[in-house]
């Protein structure tokens, strides 16, 4: 479910001794007695916030919706997996990880980090955006080398990435890449100058209309231990080659882009057997994994395709019973299968109920999943099945 930022739900869920912390140089602030404030709370607090100046509230609000944003189990991940990076002490590591897992809500975990370990912001910041990324394109057979951290060689990259826009598409003019390490993978975050552009503003109590220059986000994420690639960006195969081109070159050192593997990132034409064994561990959270939809695409006439969907809520083989009825008119043989929708039912967490998490993959390197924890499981089972090929 969607989470929408309101100032009343911030005020009531963070608690309050910490809010007088985050509001300890916001002078309106000082005339509380957060102590003797009930923890849920907010009327006197919302009356000192109406009485802000705009300018007060223009510097705040960006702040309390970052926390927002990051006072969830993606946040708590992203939290724990820089720390596990930065902290070299693995005792005071430790201690910070079992801490932050015995507090009461992620909103105490997120405003604590914010108040006590700013340096950890930024990176965990950048992993929950990338954690909420879908559609990565997946690219393969890449030597197996440590992904380059030297300041010169990623500014290098990103005039390389920038000069790549500016020239191709009249934008990309600055250009700025971030790099991260994620227990074994690197991501570069590469943030190219867009179009200007102009949106509608409150400037002094008036409304008007003001030009900004806004950036574009093409994010990598190097996984050296299988030499692959993947990326998120904004563009067709052409925007795609050129990155990962650049990427290769800039980052990894390589004289030229090696050729593209012959075997697909996702194989999964054994789709087409109803009884195909999705392979996952006890303990992964999965309870059944099974297809929602299926898309053909035909071996004799490239172009044609068919999509064979069913509601699976009470049948999950409904959609191979759909393919039985029109098999005398599609014999499956004539037909590979070029995308399918997998539904993965998940069991309930302390964060979280049970649901059921739908993702597509798509032949031959292109996948709905994210990068998050849930994301990371299912590709897991993935690969244990064969889907994605090793």
């Amino acid at each position: 479910m969607a989470r929408h930022f309101a100032v009343p739900q911030f005020f009531r869920q963070v608690p309050n001794g910490l809010l007088k912390r985050f509001f300890a140089d916001c002078e309106p602030f000082g005339t509380l007695d957060f102590e003797a404030l009930p923890e849920t709370g907010t009327e006197e607090m919302l009356k000192v916030w109406e009485g802000l100046s705009g300018t007060a509230r223009r510097q705040l609000e960006p702040k309390m919706r970052e926390i927002f944003d990051m006072s969830c189990q993606k946040g708590a991940v992203a939290f724990g997996d820089e720390a596990k990076w930065r902290i070299g002490d693995p005792a005071e590591r430790d201690a910070l990880i079992e801490r932050l897992a015995g507090m009461r809500s992620h909103y105490e975990r997120a405003m604590t980090i914010w108040l006590e370990h700013p340096e950890f912001w930024k990176a965990a910041t950048r992993f929950y955006w990338a954690d909420s990324m879908s559609h990565w394109k997946v690219r393969r057979g890449l030597p197996r080398k440590a992904a380059s951290q030297d300041h010169d060689d990623r500014r290098a990259f990103a005039t390389a990435i920038g000069g790549w826009f500016r020239e191709n598409q009249a934008r990309g003019r600055n250009c700025v890449v971030e790099v991260y390490r994620r227990d074994a993978r690197d991501y570069f975050f590469a943030y190219p100058e867009d179009f200007a552009d102009e949106a509608a503003e409150y400037v002094d109590n008036r409304l008007d209309r003001r030009a900004h220059n806004p950036a574009f986000e093409v994010v990598f994420v190097w996984k050296e231990a299988d030499g692959t690639l993947e990326m998120n960006c904004q563009g067709g195969p052409n925007v795609l080659e050129a990155m990962q081109g650049l990427f290769a070159r800039h980052i990894l050192k390589l004289a030229k882009m090696p050729p593209a593997p012959r075997k697909p990132a996702y194989e999964l034409d054994g789709l087409k057997d109803r009884h195909f064994p999705f392979v996952y561990r006890p303990g992964q959270g999965i309870q059944a994994v099974w297809v929602r939809r299926l898309r053909l695409a035909s071996i004799a006439r490239p172009g044609d395709r068919i999509v064979f969907e069913a509601d699976t809520k009470t049948n999950k083989g409904a959609v191979y019973d759909l393919i039985g009825h029109a098999n005398m008119a599609v014999p499956l043989a004539r037909w590979h299968v070029s995308q399918a929708q997998i539904a993965a039912q998940l069991v309930a967490t302390e964060d979280r109920p049970e649901r059921t998490e739908t993702f597509t993959v798509t032949y031959p390197n292109s996948t709905s999943l994210k990068h998050d924890e849930i994301g990371v499981t299912l590709r897991s089972m993935l690969a244990a099945s064969g889907i994605e090929v090793k």
